[in-house]
């Protein structure tokens, strides 16, 4: 089972790997990540219900393997 500290690692890496995305887009010309509000570091911003949350929990509870999610677009 994921401890304490991999949650938490995993939450700052997808924070920062999804701003990294919205800031080089944002570098080249496409500000929508910026006019969405998630050219931030603030983990909420990008967390999605669905994709952060209850996926990577249904596949615990059944006892998958690996683990799949995603954040906001």
């Amino acid at each position: 089972m994921l401890s304490v500290f991999s949650v938490i690692v995993l939450i700052l890496s997808a924070t920062v790997h999804e701003y990294m995305h919205g800031f080089v887009a944002n570098q080249l010309g496409d500000s929508t990540a910026k006019n969405a509000g998630r050219l931030t570091l603030n983990p909420i911003k990008h967390l999605d219900f669905f994709g952060s949350f209850l996926l990577p929990l249904s596949m615990l509870l059944v006892g998958s393997h690996f683990l799949f999610g995603w954040a906001k677009p």
